[in-house]
């Protein structure tokens, strides 16, 4: 296997599919923080929602070009940091909690 297929095929889309996984899920957890204090709270979840997917989709068009293992490997990246961004939210809401 060629090096710049290497690359094109896993690792841009695994550190892509990460760094978006990464900003979706934690602009999701922002929002979930602040919804109860914001003024129109649906302007604010839908708000959120179209900027946080619009570059998660907007990147997965952008790196992975349509193919098909490249996606799968950027969904894989953003489905890890889903799982860490998870725990990271479980171990903040323990610490919290004490």
């Amino acid at each position: 296997m060629d090096g710049q297929v290497v690359v094109q095929e896993g690792v841009l889309p695994l550190v892509a599919g990460l760094g978006l996984g990464l900003a979706y899920f934690l602009g999701l957890w922002w929002t979930t923080q602040r919804v109860g204090r914001a003024g129109p709270p649906g302007l604010l979840l839908m708000g959120s929602f179209a900027v946080r997917m619009s570059a998660l989709l907007g990147g997965l068009w952008l790196v992975t070009g349509g193919r098909m293992v490249a996606t799968a490997v950027f969904m894989a990246g953003v489905m890890a940091a889903r799982q860490a961004v998870l725990a990271w939210a479980q171990r903040a809401a323990r610490r919290g909690r004490k």
